[in-house]
């Protein structure tokens, strides 16, 4: 995970920013159409085959195919930078629950010392808060 050095007091309180614009996101390309090659029919037409008509019409589905590729590739550099947003906001959970976890055991710690310093046992209300009596078992 992250070094937590890298953080300061101010980052450890910041809120991340949900307001930065989003990429656009890339149109998902038509499925190109397969060239239809020459049948043996075709071949016996007493007309020839236009080999530059075959030609721009291979280099258009070639065209095709690279559109959609390029369309896979920004998808997947969304999805790569989705996974950094996911990334820091686990890195940032982290952060804060290592705050809360020291906040929570400097308040034990000075809860005990102020009874040390007054000499009295701690409060019931302090004392495992988890066996605390609920509402409905409060005597009358």
């Amino acid at each position: 995970m992250a070094d937590e050095s890298q953080y300061t007091e101010s980052d450890i309180w910041t809120s991340p920013n949900h307001n930065a614009p989003l990429a656009e996101r890339p149109k998902t390309p038509k499925t190109p159409k397969t060239p239809k090659t020459p049948t043996v029919h075709s071949e016996r037409r007493a007309e020839p085959v236009d080999r530059d008509a075959a030609l721009r019409k291979e280099l258009e589905g070639v065209r095709s195919i690279n559109e959609s590729l390029e369309g896979v590739i920004a998808t997947l550099e969304r999805a790569g930078g989705n996974m950094n947003t996911v990334s820091q906001t686990v890195a940032n959970a982290s952060t804060l629950l290592n705050t809360w976890t020291r906040m929570l055991s400097q308040t034990e710690h000075n809860q005990r010392l102020i009874c040390i310093r007054v000499g009295r046992a701690l409060p019931k209300i302090w004392q495992n808060r988890k066996q605390r009596p609920s509402a409905s078992s409060k005597p009358r």
